[in-house]
C-alpha cells in the first residue's frame, strides 16, 4: 500500500480542487528523469536536474579516465532524484499556497482518491439545466 498526501487548492475557481502526491520512490521519475519533470510541469526542477547532470558528467570526463563512471553517476543520480522528487513537488505546491488537508493510503492513486472522497465531504457542484 502507498501513502499519499492530499493538498487543497486555495483558489476556489480553479479546475484542480485537490492533488494527491505519493510518498516515497517515484518510478516514472527514475526512468524518465527530467522528461517526467517537464510532463508534470516542474520546469525549475527539470532545469536544475539537467544542470546538475551536465556538471557531474563534465566533472567525471575531466578528472577521471574511466567512462563507465558516467553511467554509474547517471544511474545513481536518477536513483536519488526519484527518491526526492515527490518531496520537491510538495515544497513547490506549498509555496503556491496549497494546504495539506489529509494523508490517505491506497494501492494506487485511484484507490487513494476513492478513499479520500468517501471520508471527506466536498460541496456538490450541480449543473443547472438552463
Amino acid at each position: 500500500m502507498s501513502i499519499f498526501t492530499v493538498y487543497e487548492n486555495p483558489n476556489p475557481l480553479s479546475s484542480e480542487v485537490i492533488v494527491l502526491i505519493k510518498e516515497g520512490f517515484c518510478w516514472p521519475a527514475f526512468f524518465f528523469s527530467f522528461l517526467w519533470a517537464f510532463y508534470e510541469g516542474l520546469w525549475s526542477l527539470a532545469f536544475l536536474f539537467l544542470v546538475l547532470l551536465i556538471c557531474g558528467i563534465t566533472f567525471i570526463k575531466i578528472f577521471f579516465i574511466n567512462d563507465n563512471l558516467v553511467y554509474l553517476y547517471f544511474v545513481l543520480f536518477n536513483f536519488v532524484y526519484a527518491f526526492l522528487v515527490n518531496d520537491f513537488r510538495r515544497i513547490l505546491i506549498y509555496f503556491k499556497g496549497w494546504s495539506s488537508v489529509a494523508i490517505v493510503q491506497g494501492r494506487n492513486l485511484k484507490e487513494a482518491e476513492e478513499r479520500f472522497f468517501s471520508f471527506c465531504k466536498f460541496p456538490d457542484f450541480e449543473r443547472s439545466n438552463t
